[in-house]
């Protein structure tokens, strides 16, 4: 089976691939395809993925199946233009994904931010688990004994106790929780939980994949998944892996599963928006570990030797090559995942967005929110900020308003000629943006946090920064 390529203008080069549909898959919904970039500039090669739901060891009459990322093809767009892309797989309807070729691309990376680093001391203690502790939003959450007790603001450095302490509680903006019933739900700063919220007759395997209304708890053999104002939950067909969370993501809920371990490894599975069940998501030999969502859309995960972001609306997955191995978890704010990073013998930390801590010793247990990164070293809780956060089009949160075209006075080589629009949640507080144009960058303009929407009219990158003491 062929991709098959609508459209005369740009041409496809690409493996030949397709799937096997478990007869357990929904006759009426297509595969997942997913691509690289849904804007490439002409050149670019683009990976593509169909999520693989068919049996295992992959049948022999397959051709250009690559069995380290399952499914796959390349397509090199050779003209600029629309280009749609197909896959028919037998039962289902066929796979499709559209590709936007831009006359130029954008060369190289963003430059990485300057990263300031202090302590907390109010959160060093160590924790039972050892992934804490992490950032809930502009809140600091950690230790004294065993459990999840304390909590630090990083603006004005209050401290306060948290009573009913929870060993491996979920962890959303501003919000705690778990679900046993001398638990429940933690609103900073109020320190005591509310009790009046969805309960379960324990923990389940890992902590709870929480996004401050919803959540998602391993047990034995399923996935469960409710809302914390109701009473139900609903039961989903699973063999998930203890010590990994399950993931939250707007509408979409993701875990590790071990059902196929023995042929692939611990894969992803994921569950759609209004699927009775959910469907391999990510399949293939080695292990996809780690999923973490940040969003409304976006799921990352750690595989052997990348970190991958999907924009599951849009279906854009992009690899970071690195080697995370070591790693604790994966954290992310919106589009941008943090992680461990194996370097000859040294661990530090790095982020999709270029931030990084590289520092003596390991750097452990990364938790990102606007600009800080919260980690651990040694005995100490120490928090990294970054002077600025600079996006262009290439950003998740960036709309192009026309086409890509070379530029070499932009920032990365190329610019959107008719405007970006950004749009993205802030932290709370005063910022400040500056546009990059033809003479460099223009003078910071005051804005506040929130939910934003900025234009650069010339079609270049911005510049965000915090304009409060970091």
């Amino acid at each position: 089976m062929t991709p098959r390529h609508q459209r005369g203008g740009a041409v496809g080069s690409a493996l030949l691939f397709g799937a096997l549909v478990a007869a357990s898959a929904p006759a009426e919904t297509p595969p997942r395809l997913a691509a690289s970039e849904l804007q490439p500039g002409v050149g670019q090669s683009v990976r593509l993925w169909l999520s693989y739901s068919g049996p295992w060891p992959v049948d022999a009459r397959w051709t250009g199946v690559d069995e380290a990322d399952g499914a796959e093809a390349r397509v090199v767009a050779r003209s600029p233009g629309p280009l749609s892309i197909e896959v028919s797989v037998p039962g289902r309807p066929p796979a499709r994904v559209r590709l936007d070729v831009q006359p130029a691309a954008n060369r190289g990376p963003l430059p990485p931010p300057t990263v300031t680093v202090r302590a907390l001391s109010g959160v060093s203690l160590p924790c039972g688990d050892p992934r804490y502790p992490k950032l809930a939003g502009l809140w600091a959450v950690g230790c004294s004994g065993a459990g999840v007790d304390r909590a630090e603001h990083l603006l004005d450095h209050s401290r306060f106790a948290l009573t009913g302490p929870a060993l491996s509680p979920g962890v959303a903006e501003g919000r705690l929780y778990a679900p046993t019933r001398d638990h429940g739900l933690w609103v900073l700063p109020e320190p005591a939980p509310d009790h009046d919220v969805h309960h379960m007759p324990d923990a389940g395997l890992a902590p709870p994949g929480f996004d401050g209304q919803r959540a998602a708890v391993s047990t034995e053999g399923q996935v469960e998944v409710f809302a914390l104002s109701e009473n139900t939950r609903q039961r989903y067909i699973a063999d998930p892996a203890p010590w990994y969370p399950p993931a939250l993501a707007g509408p979409w809920v993701a875990w590790v599963d071990l059902r196929d371990r023995a042929l692939t490894g611990e894969d992803l599975w994921l569950l759609a928006p209004g699927a009775r069940e959910a469907e391999p998501w990510v399949r293939a030999p080695g292990d996809q570990r780690h999923v973490a969502g940040g969003g409304d859309r976006w799921m990352g995960w750690i595989d052997d030797d990348a970190v991958t972001i999907e924009d599951l609306e849009r279906r854009e997955r992009r690899r970071h090559p690195t080697d995370a191995h070591t790693s604790r978890g994966l954290t992310m704010w919106g589009p941008v995942a943090c992680w461990e990073v194996w370097d000859d013998g040294d661990i530090d930390l790095a982020c999709s967005d270029g931030l990084r801590v590289d520092r003596p010793g390991h750097q452990r247990s990364p938790s990102r929110y606007g600009p800080w990164l919260l980690f651990q070293e040694g005995a100490q809780t120490l928090l990294a900020a970054a002077d600025a956060l600079v996006l262009d089009d290439d950003d998740p949160r960036a709309t192009a308003l026309g086409p890509r075209v070379p530029a070499p006075e932009a920032l990365r080589g190329a610019r959107v000629d008719g405007g970006v629009r950004y749009a993205l949640q802030l932290p709370e507080g005063p910022w400040t943006v500056a546009r990059h144009g033809p003479e460099g960058w223009g003078p910071p303009e005051p804005i506040e946090g929130g939910a934003i929407s900025l234009v650069a009219p010339w079609g270049d990158a911005i510049r965000l920064a915090p304009a409060y003491a970091l």
